[in-house]
């Protein structure tokens, strides 16, 4: 995960990084979402004082991926007060492959 300003992150600063299942996508190739996207992995990094990148790793069930279904993967960084520091876009795209067991990288920006 990386962030536009290198600077550390506060004390007790906290990663969430989670893959969400966007929805199924028709045979059109559009995509129907069923509402609010249902969180299939989540991971909280301790990221207190680190600087960008914050390594993660999401452990998937293969069963929980569904064949033509879109996945995203979502990023906060939020204070030790919970404040949000960080997160990714709300139109962050899918990710082409959800079965990847390389790197990704997810860029993360303040709040608007």
């Amino acid at each position: 995960m990386k962030f536009p300003d290198a600077a550390s992150l506060p004390a007790g600063a906290r990663l969430e990084v989670r893959l969400e299942d966007a929805g199924q996508v028709s045979g059109s190739g559009a995509l129907k979402s069923t509402g609010s996207a249902a969180s299939i992995a989540t991971q909280t990094v301790d990221a207190g004082g680190q600087r960008p990148p914050i390594s993660f790793t999401l452990a998937v069930p293969r069963n929980a991926l569904l064949p033509r279904h879109r996945y995203v993967l979502r990023a906060e960084v939020r204070s030790a007060t919970g404040e949000r520091l960080f997160s990714t876009p709300p139109d962050q795209p899918p990710i082409s492959n959800p079965n990847t067991t390389g790197r990704v990288e997810l860029t993360v920006a303040p709040p608007n």
